[in-house]
């Protein structure tokens, strides 16, 4: 495994080797996407630039209001029923707008799967953007009333086909994790 900085085009950028890298001890316990967070120790620190900077996270507990904005970026499929075929070559974003934790288990009640360690978020019914397959792992971020961009979920899970008006993706809640982070980081 590998990570890539520093750019918005697939295949460019820094590229760095991973020393170590840490699940979350309770993922897909509660629920097969609960706890869907992990950490990673680069073999060499990131060469801070314009476009590589560190990223704020929410605080422990720190909720946001249903129908906040919020922007997730990612190089997924985008068109939504390819199964991976699809993949950007561009670095994507989409503004989704968070739903409250009981419309979304309602959204999912077949599946029974969400839980409060999780954010939700959607088009407001419209269905025309969403994280997607390829996604999973990237960031969700808020920006706050500083114009701070604060990450505040991980792309977890969500519908297929992709963006599906009736059900909002799925995003492991940061702030749920903040001290498991915290005390993990090196």
């Amino acid at each position: 495994m590998r990570v890539i900085a520093g750019t918005s085009i697939r295949g460019d950028g820094q590229f760095f080797q991973l020393k170590s890298y840490i699940v979350h001890p309770d993922y897909a316990i509660r629920s097969p996407f609960d706890a869907d967070i992990g950490l990673v120790e680069l073999l060499q620190p990131l060469t801070w630039s314009d476009a590589v900077q560190p990223a704020p996270i929410n605080a422990f507990g720190n909720e946001l209001p249903d129908d906040s904005a919020v922007q997730v970026v990612g190089w997924g499929d985008t068109v939504g029923e390819t199964m991976g075929e699809n993949y950007a070559d561009i670095l994507q974003e989409v503004t989704l707008y968070t739903v409250s934790n009981a419309e979304c288990k309602k959204a999912y009640e077949d599946e029974d799967i969400v839980t409060e360690n999780m954010l939700c978020a959607g088009s407001r019914g419209v269905g025309d953007v969403d994280a997607c397959e390829g996604d999973s792992g990237g960031p969700m971020y808020f920006r706050n009333q500083n114009d701070i961009d604060i990450l505040v979920g991980v792309v977890s899970f969500g519908p297929y086909p992709c963006a599906n008006p009736l059900k909002p993706g799925g995003f492991t809640k940061v702030s749920a994790y903040t001290d498991w982070i915290l005390r993990n980081a090196v």
